[in-house]
Order: structure tokens, then sequence, then C-alpha cells
């Protein structure tokens, strides 16, 4: 016969006592898009965003941070998209940070619908969002759109 083989396998059940130290409830990124995207209140910027905030993903301006940064994009996204719910579920959430699996719903100025998925990730300091990973299939929305991929 050949070797003889012994398996065996420890199974390590991890349970949280103390619920506060791995949360699954994301609030501030919640508040965010309930603030800025939902409610379209552009004054929530300002409130929750730190004006020297990263912002990764979004095509903005990288020599600009912050407020200087985002609003330009949010204000293109919003006269193109007066309709925006995105509907946010957690990943993981920590002290410093929130991570939650977006889908977007949109709505144009001509009434045209698109969906789409995204992810993001927040890091916050003192409340405010102060850098941000963002991760969404723009594409998807466009193509939804009616527009079309062409070669240059």
């Amino acid at each position: 016969g050949g070797p003889n083989i012994h398996c065996e396998f420890n199974i390590f059940i991890l349970s949280f006592a103390d619920k506060k130290n791995f949360m699954t409830q994301i609030p501030r990124l919640q508040k965010w898009f309930d603030e800025v995207w939902h409610n379209g209140d552009e004054k929530a910027i300002e409130r929750l965003l730190h004006p020297d905030a990263i912002i990764h993903g979004l095509g903005t301006d990288t020599e600009k941070h912050g407020h200087e940064a985002f609003k330009p994009f949010y204000k293109t996204f919003r006269e193109s998209f007066p309709t925006v719910q995105v509907e946010l579920q957690p990943i993981f959430a920590s002290d410093e940070f929130e991570a939650a699996d977006c889908v977007v719903r949109t709505q144009n100025a001509e009434g045209k619908k698109a969906e789409f998925t995204g992810i993001t990730i927040a890091k916050f300091k003192d409340g405010k969002l102060v850098e941000g990973w963002n991760g969404y299939d723009f594409l998807s929305m466009y193509q939804q759109l009616g527009f079309k991929l062409a070669a240059e």
C-alpha cells in the first residue's frame, strides 16, 4: 500500500462578545449618501468632507483636494442626473474606515433610467471624510443611456 496520510481539521468558531469591535453598520457613509446624494444637499459636502480630503476613482482633478476637487464632479453629475439613489450594503467598518457595496439608481434629465454597481471605501477622521476610494461601473451606466463605445 501507499503512505498512510492522516488529516486533522480544526474548526475555530469566532464569537464576538463585544460587538463594538466588529461593526456591520456604516453610519458615516450612510449619512454622506443620504445628505449629499439622496437629498441633493451641496452644503453637506462642506460639513462632511474634510477640506484636504483625497478622492480616488471619480476622475476629479488630482491637483485639488476636498471640496475644491469634489464639487465640480458633484455638480456635473447632479446636472446630468437630478435623481440619484444609492443602496448601500455594508462590507466592513472600523473606527477609521467604512466600506460598502453600492447599487446606484439614477434618472437623467430626459427621464432615462440607469442602474449600476460600485464599491466605496472611506476613511474618516474627527467625523469627516478624509480619503475616499471609489470604483463604479460608469461604462454600464452610459451603455444603458444609449451611448456606444467607439474606437478612436
